[in-house]
This record gives C-alpha cells, structure tokens and sequence, in this order.
C-alpha cells in the first residue's frame, strides 16, 4: 500500500515544530518536501522525514547552526558525515563545559553570599563588629566603569596564580581620602605575597545593606551619611563597599545587593 503523504501542518504537529519554521528550511534547502501538490503546490513530506526532523532538532539544540547542518546532510559519504559531526560535538562538548565552569562560579559566589550574609536587610542600618582584614587592591583612579571591571579581573588573574584561596573574595570598593581602589576583600590573616594590599583595621563597623544599581553611588553615600548624622554616629571618612550580588551574578541592575562599612570613631 502505497504511503499517504503528510502535510506540511501534520509534520509540523508531529515533530513539535512550526510551519514557519519548516518553510524556511525548505528556502534554504535544509529540509525540502518530498514533493508538491499537484493541484494546489502545497507542500508534502514523507514519514521519513519525520526522523531528519528530529536530528535537525536535536543537533541545533546541541549548538549546531542551520549552515552546519545543511553541510553535513549534504555530504554523500558516511564515514564522511560521521566524522564531521565528531567535530561539532567536541567543539560543542567545550563550549558547554565552559559554560558549566561559568555556572558553577556563578554558583560558588551566590553559596559565598549566603554564607556571609545569611539575614540580608536592604537599607536597614546594622553595626558589625568585624577583626583586621588585608585587601588586596589595584588603583583606580580616576573611578570608571570600565577601569573598575579591569582592576578587578587583573586581581582575579594574580590571586589565580599565586593559588591565595584563603578568605571571601568579592569586588569591592574602598573610597578613601587618600585614593580610590578597587579592591579584593580577604578575611583576617591572609597572606600576599604582593605589596598592593591594605588593612582595613578591626572594630565596628555602621553597615548598610542597598539594593539597586550603582548609578547613584554618590546619593547614596550622601544619604547614608546623613542617616548616620540623624544618629549621631561619628564614622570616619573613608566607606568601604562590597558588591555581593553583581553583574557576574545578575543581569539585572536591580537585584544588584551592596554592602556599604563605615568604620565608627573609637
């Protein structure tokens, strides 16, 4: 018995895919009907095309382009076509363990949040006694966007060398008198073996815990001061600012969760 041919909107239901879709694939030459209507030209497929339906899926789903894909359907030789699609997957197979260690450092960074800042309270004021901690810093100043990401990623690359694991490693800010540095914190007795580090002294600390972009780092800082005057809190100058949640972890400006430390007056 002859086999009845499909529709293009029955392969469509039967493969989960769009009739959009199937009828750019057959423009391109990627996936063509196996024939016309005679009467009408619609176009009709073979149940057979429902399995190179299901490779085209499976392999774009793995990274594959339609250009890739068409050049590999295309080839005559098996062996040929075997080898090729080798490739692909091992280019693929790199890149998806690329994306895995990016993950799992996305992943690492929220654990170390939440391992130190287990109660976040956005814009409420808390004094946190806190020991010495070193920095580890690269200037940056003038202060920009740009040169704060750099400074940030030279350190990542220094402190990847000498193997210091020890400690909590955000971005940070130290916005002081003296300079302004980007800057990796540590926890208390940390060693570097470089001379661009800084101790912050130990003592309390009026913290504040913000939500939202950095874009109004100056406002912030003027109204945080002021809440800290309305309380009469006498805080040295320089503030210390820790992003926990930032770009590296959200692409969203307003989930960004920063820590503002303004050392008090003995």
């Amino acid at each position: 018995m002859k086999e009845k041919p499909l529709t293009i909107g029955e392969i469509a239901e039967l493969c989960a895919i769009s009739t959009k879709t199937l009828r750019h694939y057959d423009k391109i030459g990627l996936l063509k009907p196996m024939q016309l209507h005679p009467e009408n030209g619609y176009r009709l497929y073979s149940r057979k095309q429902i399995a190179q339906l299901h490779v085209i899926k499976g392999l774009q789903e793995l990274g594959c382009s339609l250009k890739e894909l068409k050049e590999l359907l295309q080839i005559d030789q098996q062996h040929v076509a075997f080898d090729q699609l080798k490739q692909q997957l091992a280019v693929q197979e790199t890149r998806l363990y690329e994306e895995q260690r990016l993950l799992q450092k996305r992943l690492d960074t929220i654990h170390r949040i939440q391992k130190e800042l287990p109660e976040l309270q956005p814009a409420e004021l808390t004094i946190r006694r806190f020991p010495s901690r070193q920095l580890r810093f690269a200037s940056t100043s003038p202060l920009s966007e740009a040169a704060f990401t750099d400074g940030f990623l030279q350190l990542e690359q220094q402190i990847a060398q000498e193997q210091t694991q020890d400690g909590s490693m955000f971005p940070s800010l130290l916005l002081s008198t003296k300079a302004q540095m980007t800057t990796v914190s540590f926890c208390t007795q940390c060693t570097l073996r470089s001379p661009c580090d800084y101790l912050l002294p130990a003592g309390d600390y009026a913290c504040f815990t913000v939500k939202g972009s950095y874009a109004n780092l100056g406002f912030q800082l003027q109204c945080l001061r002021q809440e800290l005057t309305n309380r009469c809190l006498q805080t040295q100058e320089d503030v210390f600012i820790i992003y926990y949640i930032n770009e590296a972890v959200t692409n969203s400006e307003e989930n960004y969760i920063s820590e503002y430390q303004f050392k008090i007056c003995s």
